[in-house]
């Protein structure tokens, strides 16, 4: 027992090592380039450490900002036929999709609450992790979000979070 835990935290040190080392590097002046290198980096963590990475963030507003930024997405912008192939009942077209995601969200605020009912959601849960992992870097380039860092490490947690649920089907 003590020698596996020894052994996962000489892990930990290791990957946190390697990070440290990949961050040491300076990344490009560009927005983009910036958002590809963070980008690249949290992307090849395994879920328990991007889990580790997330736990150490100063929580801000990107949390109500992603999902405002996804309720734009359903009910404005969506890619309406690739949301509507994802929809567990495909013979719903997109209207009715958007009206029940408003009844999903009416009275809810855009906390973390919210957002765990979203990655939870049988319904908008493959969707939502369809916006992240096609569409919300649009939305972050187009924003030039401050703490870009932050927001990639949030990002990143969320897909693993989202591909681990549709896995093993674990939707409520």
């Amino acid at each position: 027992m003590i020698q596996q835990m020894d052994q996962y935290i000489s892990m930990q040190n290791e990957s946190s090592s390697e990070i440290s080392d990949i961050e040491t590097r300076s990344p490009s002046h560009s927005f983009e380039d910036n958002l590809k290198y963070y980008s690249d980096i949290y992307e090849v963590l395994s879920k328990d450490q991007i889990k580790q990475e997330y736990e150490q963030l100063q929580k801000s507003n990107f949390v109500k900002n992603i999902i405002r930024s996804f309720y734009l997405f359903i009910l404005e912008s969506g890619d309406e036929i690739v949301i509507e192939s994802m929809f567990e009942n495909q013979e719903k077209g997109i209207i009715q999709i958007r009206k029940e995601f408003q009844t999903f969200t009416r009275q809810k605020k855009f906390n973390q609450s919210t957002l765990n009912s979203l990655i939870n959601s049988k319904r908008f849960g493959k969707i939502f992790y369809y916006f992240l992992k096609y569409y919300i870097y649009d939305w972050v380039i187009s924003r030039s979000v401050k703490d870009l860092k932050s927001h990639v490490i949030f990002i990143t947690y969320l897909k693993k979070q989202l591909e681990q649920n549709i896995e093993n089907q674990q939707f409520d």
